[in-house]
C-alpha cells in the first residue's frame, strides 16, 4: 500500500511538472519568414506593374476611371489579403508598416483616378515608380528574414 502512495503521489509530481513546464512554452505556427508571403508580394509587384503598362498605353475612354475601376479594387484587395497575412506573423511590424506604405501609395493614386477621370502618363509612370520601390522594401525585408532564418537553423516553417 505504501509503494502504490509513492508511486502515486511520484507521477502526481511529475504530471504538475510538466503542466507547469507546458505553460512555459511558446508555440509559434507561423514563421517570420513566409515564402508564400513573398511570392504573393511578387505576385501583387506583377499584378501592379502592368495595370500600370496597360495604363500608360491606354488612350482616351481606356484611361478613365470607370474602366480602370474593377482593376483598381482588386489590386486593393491583393494588398489587403498581403497585410492581413503579415499581420498574422509573430514580430512583424516593420513588413505590415510597409505593405500598408503600399496600400497608402495605391489608394491616393487611385483617389486621383477616380477625382480627375484619369491621369496623364507623366503622373502614371511615377506612381509606378513609386509602387515599384515601396513593393522593394518588401521584398528585402523577407529576403533578409530568410537569411536570418537561415543563419539561425529556424529554416522556413510553414
Amino acid at each position: 500500500m505504501r509503494y502504490h502512495l509513492k508511486q502515486t503521489t511520484a507521477y502526481t509530481m511529475l504530471m504538475l511538472v510538466l503542466l507547469v513546464l507546458s505553460g512555459c512554452t511558446q508555440v509559434k505556427l507561423v514563421a517570420d519568414y513566409d515564402k508564400y508571403v513573398l511570392a504573393d508580394t511578387f505576385d501583387l509587384a506583377k499584378r501592379v506593374d502592368l495595370f500600370w503598362a496597360n495604363y500608360i498605353e491606354a488612350t482616351g475612354e481606356d484611361r478613365k476611371y470607370d474602366t480602370v475601376k474593377q482593376e483598381i479594387i482588386g489590386i486593393e484587395v491583393d494588398i489587403n489579403s498581403l497585410l492581413f497575412k503579415n499581420e498574422g506573423r509573430d514580430e512583424n511590424k516593420q513588413t505590415i508598416a510597409q505593405v500598408e506604405n503600399v496600400k497608402d501609395v495605391w489608394v491616393r493614386t487611385a483617389g486621383l483616378i477616380k477625382s480627375q477621370g484619369s491621369i496623364s502618363n507623366t503622373s502614371a509612370k511615377v506612381y509606378r515608380l513609386q509602387m515599384s520601390d515601396a513593393i522593394k522594401y518588401i521584398v528585402t525585408g523577407e529576403e533578409a528574414k530568410n537569411i536570418s532564418s537561415n543563419t539561425t537553423n529556424e529554416g522556413d516553417a510553414q
